[in-house]
């Protein structure tokens, strides 16, 4: 699969590693409108709108191991897993954040026996987020060269 092979070259970079190990994801939908002559299209109470569900796998390296489209209505853990054992990359997570619609008796029960670790989303852990999709800070490491004085935007004018 091509997407696979994007992954599996895009892991190789070094800057890939800079926010994670690959070692965790996070999963979640989004509402997508759609026209209404459409069978996956439907009117969401949870997101309020018409159309149907994104759900996407993302890595902690920032890149989407998989994607879905999928009805509104539905239970979402149930495509948790699906893009979990579709996923033909050499990644491999062992962590997965999710929220509520994610998080259930049944659903700790089967990763537990898939040997995958189930957190919520936005958990803090000890270095921070897992995730930061605004803007993630700078690590110490990568030097950002800057050509303007800095006293000069202090001058009064």
């Amino acid at each position: 699969m091509a997407s696979a092979d994007v992954i599996d070259m895009f892991i190789q970079l070094d800057l890939a590693h800079v926010r994670g190990d690959v070692s965790k994801a996070g999963v979640d939908g989004s509402q997508i409108d759609t026209w209404e002559n459409n069978l996956l299209a439907g009117t969401s109470i949870r997101y309020g709108g018409y159309g149907g569900i994104a759900y996407r796998h993302i890595s902690d390296t920032y890149i989407a191991l998989f994607s879905h489209f999928i009805p509104c209505g539905v239970w979402e853990a149930v495509y948790l897993f699906e893009g979990l054992l579709k996923n033909e990359s050499e990644v491999t997570v062992d962590i997965v954040h999710g929220d509520t619609q994610g998080q259930s008796l049944p659903v700790f029960g089967l990763a537990h026996m898939l040997g995958i670790q189930l957190g919520p989303n936005g958990a803090l852990p000890a270095g921070g987020a897992p995730f930061c999709f605004l803007r993630p800070p700078i690590p110490a490491a990568i030097t950002v060269p800057t050509t303007a004085d800095p006293r000069a935007a202090a001058a009064p004018v």
